[in-house]
């Protein structure tokens, strides 16, 4: 995105997208609860909700509001902002930033965390939050061993922990 749109305007976007995908889930699955006889409980109900992206290594945290249909309220360092998103045939969204219209398609893998973001033919990467405090892996098995004190430090390439996976011991480094 070296020409194309301004971070802060792919930021917008990326958490109105975000925040208009979730309250879409969310108010399918209140749907699905009431349909099988289930009462959802009253976080079905919340019109806020915090969305957090990265993209180019800055943080942007924001509280995006369902204010209607096809809007959302987007607050941010005490500055508000007013987005229409308009879902398109294509899956595609036309998202009005300020008067101005923006062709936008993303999608967020979910084991990663990752989610792109198309924007007016601009690919736009948000990374995953990472916290190097928190040690995991992406293999399931039992902690068979720690291998380093609780508060220690590690160094790239050290084995922190051995898991038993299968009968077989491995580490994780």
């Amino acid at each position: 995105c070296k020409f194309g749109p301004p971070d802060a305007l792919v930021a917008l976007c990326g958490c109105a997208l975000e925040g208009f995908a979730f309250f879409a889930e969310r108010a399918a699955s209140f749907v699905t609860m009431l349909s099988v006889g289930q009462i959802p409980n009253k976080d079905h109900l919340a019109q806020d909700v915090e969305i957090n992206l990265i993209y180019r290594n800055v943080k942007y945290c924001t509280m995006v509001t369902h204010s209607g249909d096809t809007t959302v309220l987007i607050k941010c360092n005490d500055e508000s902002q007013l987005i229409s998103l308009q879902p398109m045939v294509d899956g595609g969204f036309l998202i009005t930033v300020a008067g101005m219209a923006h062709l936008a398609y993303f999608s967020k893998d979910k084991g990663t965390g990752e989610m792109r973001m198309t924007l007016d033919g601009h690919t736009c990467i948000f990374s995953p939050e990472y916290d190097p405090s928190r040690l995991i892996s992406s293999v399931a098995g039992k902690i068979a061993r720690l291998l380093v004190d609780d508060g220690a430090h590690v160094n790239v390439g050290d084995s922190f922990v051995e898991i038993e996976v299968m009968k077989m011991y491995m580490p994780l480094k």
